[in-house]
């Protein structure tokens, strides 16, 4: 029974979302803001709440109450994306399918030159002893955010910015990969190629995964007001993104 209820508290915690980031600025407004150096606000507005429909499903899964599974009523903050259960369509599409390109402005050259270690990483003597000061009582000095400040989580330039949309792209496809796979074939189909109930959840299981997966890296790129949404559109192939 303890397995159970171990095991149905991590698929609750599979199914529940990671926090979500404030709505940023118009685009117009943060380099207004950036440019005046104004800091950019900084808030999660967004009310947790219980998802019963998830520890509704993962009791009868388990086999127990709800009331058994650690942490199933506790609330959480929403996803960015809902638990597709049907046919994952994204409206219509016609046209040809094309690629725009990076972001580009007036680089200041053509390349990156080589060279030495920045002089500032080699001052530090890794002795094994306390080299500065400790600011309180057993926190060793120096580390980043260390100061009492209180955490952001977002991205800091853009190469960052960059970096981590690419991936959430991939968190993207993936998540309409796996529900699309289930809306699209039925348990027959599942059957007669030699696949079981527990490999349909598996797949459920992953895109349950994968929107945790979106939502905190979503939650990096600045939330709802700065991350790029979930495509609304259909495209041959099926899976094309970059709206």
């Amino acid at each position: 029974m303890f397995f159970k209820a171990g095991f149905a508290a991590g698929l609750i915690a599979t199914v529940s979302a990671f926090p979500q980031a404030a709505t940023t600025t118009p685009a117009s407004s943060a380099a207004t803001s950036s440019s005046t150096g104004y800091p950019l606000p900084y808030s999660y507005p967004q009310q947790p709440s219980v998802n019963s429909a998830a520890v509704s499903s993962v009791a009868s899964y388990a086999g127990i109450p709800a009331s058994e599974i650690p942490g199933a009523t506790n609330a959480v903050p929403p996803v960015v994306s809902s638990q597709v259960t049907g046919v994952t369509s994204h409206g219509p599409f016609s046209g040809t399918p094309t690629i725009t390109g990076a972001l580009s402005n007036t680089p200041n050259g053509t390349a990156i030159p080589m060279l030495p270690p920045n002089p500032t990483a080699l001052v530090y003597n890794p002795n094994g002893t306390l080299n500065n000061q400790e600011p309180i009582p057993y926190q060793p000095a120096g580390g980043l955010g260390t100061n009492g400040t209180e955490p952001v989580y977002r991205v800091q330039s853009d190469f960052d910015y960059q970096s981590i949309l690419l991936g959430l792209y991939q968190e993207w496809i993936e998540l309409d990969l796996f529900h699309n796979i289930l809306a699209t074939f039925s348990e027959e189909e599942f059957t007669a190629a030699g696949l079981t109930p527990s490999d349909r959840f598996l797949i459920e299981f992953m895109a349950d995964q994968e929107s945790g997966h979106a939502t905190l890296l979503s939650n990096l790129l600045g939330g709802p007001g700065g991350a790029t949404p979930q495509c609304k559109s259909t495209s041959p192939p099926r899976f094309l993104y970059g709206c």
